[in-house]
């Protein structure tokens, strides 16, 4: 009677398992639907907006390992690098910033993203990539901040030739700029480091002569 029983609840243990496996089957088949890459995207984009960077870029990732020259990818790589940036993964977002402009060199946020990259260069300490990334912004609205970030990354690395030459083009740039003022007067003191004393001298004068009440002003005149 013992082995009849067991018999029999092995073979409604089998029966539990046939029937276990045959309903993942078709829950596997929906997930499957569910993770359309249209779907992995949109979810990435909302968790972007919804400011949860780490999840917006894990999702986006997958998005592109699926779909890297779907009609989407131009978006997705730029919020991917965006969400990378903003959740301080920052090695990982140089890659993606790199990857975008490698891809789409002549999208409209390149510079944008070109701009951010040397940001975060310059945020990790490394100043020579982050100088030369700021060096290579184009003409246009963010080229004098980037020249201005280079005048400053080359006066902290007492490079007074280069803070020079960066200083004179941001203030050719930006004339009215309220960092106009201290940049020539930056800019006059590289030059006097560089002993080209006549054409220090023509900048603190031209600083005097932009803003004469300017509490720099007794300095300069002191100098000339």
């Amino acid at each position: 009677m013992g082995f009849q029983e067991n018999a029999g609840n092995r073979r409604i243990l089998q029966a539990l398992c046939v029937w276990a496996v045959l309903m993942t089957c078709p829950m596997a088949a929906i997930a499957q639907v569910r993770e359309k890459p249209k779907d992995i995207l949109l979810f990435g984009l909302n968790a972007f907006q919804d400011e949860f960077y780490d999840p917006a870029a894990n999702a986006l990732m997958r998005y592109l390992r699926l779909q890297p020259g779907g009609d989407h990818s131009t978006n997705a790589r730029y919020f991917l690098a965006e969400a990378l940036r903003r959740g301080k993964r920052f090695k990982e977002a140089i890659l993606a910033h790199r990857e975008f402009l490698s891809r789409h060199p002549k999208d409209k946020r390149a510079v944008g993203i070109r701009f951010r990259m040397a940001e975060i260069f310059e945020k990790l300490g490394d100043q020579a990539s982050a100088t030369r990334v700021y060096k290579s912004i184009p003409k246009g609205p963010l080229r004098a901040e980037s020249i201005y970030r280079v005048a400053l990354l080359r006066m902290k690395g007492r490079e007074w030739m280069g803070a020079s030459a960066a200083l004179k083009e941001f203030i050719d740039l930006a004339p009215d700029d309220p960092r106009v003022e201290p940049a020539l007067y930056e800019r006059a003191r590289a030059l006097d480091r560089l002993r080209r004393f006549d054409e220090a001298g023509k900048t603190y004068q031209l600083a005097i002569d932009r803003f004469p009440k300017s509490k720099k002003g007794h300095v300069a005149r002191r100098r000339l």
